[in-house]
């Protein structure tokens, strides 16, 4: 994280990692990230991701989903699969493509369990790329805004 102030979002134990142009970063969950805030307080969390309005990330995108199962081979990238340009990030039943997602809000918790992955695109480029998101604690009770803050998740990017 490059914002020294960040003190609810942090990062976890595994960094987020591509392991070579054109392929899929491991998923962002509780081992990437984490959301440290007192839960005591009746806070509700959440986390806003705008890849349209901060440019990043710069070199890649970030999707949900799988790759499908007997499209990916040794000789081919994995930018060559099927990407759906649609925002909304809930999978269907039975689909196993990988869909591109560009604004969402969705809870703190919510947000570590949704699958969400970095897709790199762009070669070259450099050795790490950001995913800048945005959290909000709110009251739950008074909806006052608690506090915010902004965070920039480094994403390395081997080849």
């Amino acid at each position: 994280l490059l914002d020294s102030d960040c003190n609810i979002i942090q990062l976890g134990s595994t960094p987020l990692e591509v392991p070579e142009f054109y392929g899929l970063s491991n998923t962002i969950d509780k081992n990437v990230l984490t959301f440290v805030y007192d839960t005591v307080m009746n806070l509700d969390c959440t986390v806003r991701v705008a890849t349209q309005e901060s440019l990043l990330p710069a070199f890649g995108q970030l999707v949900t989903g799988q790759i499908p199962k007997g499209q990916a081979r040794g000789d081919q990238p994995h930018s060559f699969l099927r990407i759906r340009n649609k925002s909304k990030w809930r999978m269907e039943a039975g689909q196993d493509d990988l869909k591109e997602v560009r604004t969402f809000k969705v809870n703190c918790d919510e947000f570590l369990i949704m699958g969400l992955r970095y897709h790199h695109l762009s070669p070259p480029s450099p050795d790490v790329d950001y995913i800048s998101i945005s959290l909000e604690l709110v009251d739950s009770r008074s909806k006052n805004v608690h506090k915010t803050e902004n965070a920039w998740i480094p994403v390395r990017i081997r080849n």
